[in-house]
């Protein structure tokens, strides 16, 4: 099914941090705390200057994870899921009028299947560190 709009379908972002530039609102954030979306106004660094909402993406890389270091640049090596992709799809027909994004639905996998593989990668990486995962 087509969709124009999505459900925060992370955590719940939360719009209250001290530390957030009063110009920033979260829209979502992913549940291991990688991606974050983000409307903000006066805050975006572009030229020239306006104050129309941007979509702007945060991302927080981690080594072995879906959100990573380039190791020989600057860059990332990011994998989005497709809740993210249309979370961000959503942000923008939110924020521009003009945007008529669409999109369908995937499924997210099981929570056996991302727990089956969250306990293989848990073992992986606890061989590669030479100590021995809790069961």
């Amino acid at each position: 099914m087509d969709k124009q709009s999505t459900n925060n379908a992370g955590h719940e972002p939360d719009n209250t941090n001290p530390t957030r530039p009063l110009d920033e609102r979260v829209i979502y954030r992913s549940a291991d705390g990688q991606v974050e979306i983000v409307a903000k106004s006066q805050g975006a660094r572009r030229f020239p200057r306006h104050d129309y909402q941007v979509i702007c993406l945060h991302l927080r890389p981690r080594k072995g994870t879906r959100i990573q270091q380039l190791e020989e640049s600057d860059g990332l090596d990011v994998l989005l899921t497709h809740r993210e992709i249309a979370a961000q799809l959503a942000a923008l027909n939110e924020v521009d009028p003009k945007a008529e994004y669409r999109w369908r639905d995937i499924p997210e996998k099981s929570a056996s299947r991302k727990a089956r593989w969250d306990a293989i990668n848990a073992e992986r990486w606890a061989m590669r560190r030479g100590t021995v995962p809790v069961q």
